[in-house]
């Protein structure tokens, strides 16, 4: 089956966007998104979405709150096929890993750090630590993409 039709075709069965209650670039660009959708109709692409917004300190809340949605969903006959995670390093995006991945949900992760996750300053990097930096990106493709590296 093609590529491009196999992902209509997943979109439209269901599309679960979760994020973090603080992220708000991330919820606006994903409005932006359903709205070019929307009005894009040649594209086919008009997935059923449901909406997760985290609790970015209490993981079992979050955590509840997926579940219940998620329950929700399977009653409703709309299980989402995909996953997009869009939470903020640390504890909603560590849920939103064991939720999907203990089900089993393809899921697209957008996470990203945090103000003080590096350590360093720029300058103090040495030559060994980009190198390590730049293996460790390869093999991350070429898991990813289903290649050895």
């Amino acid at each position: 089956m093609d590529v491009q039709l196999r992902i209509k075709m997943e979109l439209r069965n269901g599309l679960m966007f979760v994020n973090d209650i603080e992220n708000e670039v991330a919820n606006n660009a994903f409005d932006v998104t359903l709205k070019y959708l929307q009005r894009n109709t040649d594209l086919d692409i008009q997935p059923d979405v449901t909406r997760v917004m985290g609790n970015s300190t209490d993981a079992r809340e979050f955590l509840d709150q997926l579940c219940k949605v998620y329950n929700d969903s399977l009653e409703e006959k709309k299980a989402p096929h995909v996953v997009i995670d869009t939470t903020i390093a640390g504890v909603p995006s560590e849920v939103v890993k064991a939720f999907t991945s203990a089900l089993g949900l393809p899921t697209m992760s957008a996470s990203h750090g945090q103000e003080g996750d590096l350590r360093k300053e720029p300058l103090d990097y040495t030559k060994e630590d980009i190198n390590i930096y730049k293996i460790m990106l390869k093999e991350t493709n070429a898991h990813h993409f289903g290649n050895e590296p």
